[in-house]
Formats: C-alpha cells, sequence, structure tokens
C-alpha cells in the first residue's frame, strides 16, 4: 500500500535501508566488543532485519490489524 499510494516515500525508506548502516553496524561492533551484546554476524542481522521491513511494508499488516 505503502509503494502504491506514496510511491516517492517507499522509494526514500528502501534506498536508506539499503545505506547508511555505518553508525549501526559501529555500534553492533562496539557492544559485541563490550561483551554487551553476544556475538553474531552482522551481516546476516541487516538483512534479516531489512527483509522484515520490506515484508512488513509490502504487507497490509496495520490495516489487517486494524492499525491506521
Amino acid at each position: 500500500m505503502l509503494k502504491d499510494k506514496y510511491p516517492r516515500v517507499y522509494e526514500h525508506l528502501s534506498k536508506r535501508l539499503e545505506s547508511n548502516w555505518e553508525t549501526t553496524v559501529k555500534l553492533l561492533e562496539k557492544g559485541q566488543r563490550e561483551h554487551v551484546l553476544c556475538d553474531f554476524s552482522i551481516p546476516v542481522f541487516k538483512t534479516i532485519y531489512e527483509s522484515t521491513l520490506e515484508h512488513f511494508f509490502e504487507r497490509d499488516v496495520l490495516k489487517a490489524n486494524h492499525i491506521s
């Protein structure tokens, strides 16, 4: 729905999801070094996170759950 109703917003969001990860990656790495976070694959986490958000925006999750 977002893609159809607001294509520019969707495009902007898609580009943000695919780039600008440097700060987030640095924070995740710092958390792992300081043992605040357990060791995990950051590239795998990034892929899972991106896919989850894309899936969320491609489906009518909010509408199906009566959330505006």
